[in-house]
């Protein structure tokens, strides 16, 4: 594995953060997930910085485009 020197820090960087937040909102303002999360970002912001630093932070599921995996969408089309 090769190594970045300081790498890590600027990943959990605050404004490496809010920016990747920005951008991750573009399209989304308008959805409920999208407005809860913007109603408090900057907590949100920090509180993942913390969470990143500390070693804590522990992604939840991941949610698939149309509420499902296409494998198993495709073996609901096909009878399986």
């Amino acid at each position: 594995m090769k190594w970045h020197k300081q790498l890590w820090e600027r990943i959990c960087a605050f404004e490496n953060i809010t920016d990747a937040a920005r951008e991750a909102m573009l399209g989304k303002r308008g959805t409920v997930a999208g407005a809860r999360f913007f109603a408090d970002w900057e907590r949100e912001v920090v509180r993942l910085e913390r969470e990143l630093r500390e070693g804590s932070y522990r992604p939840g599921a991941y949610h698939y485009p149309g509420g499902r995996p296409a494998d198993e969408a495709n073996a609901l089309r096909c009878g399986q």
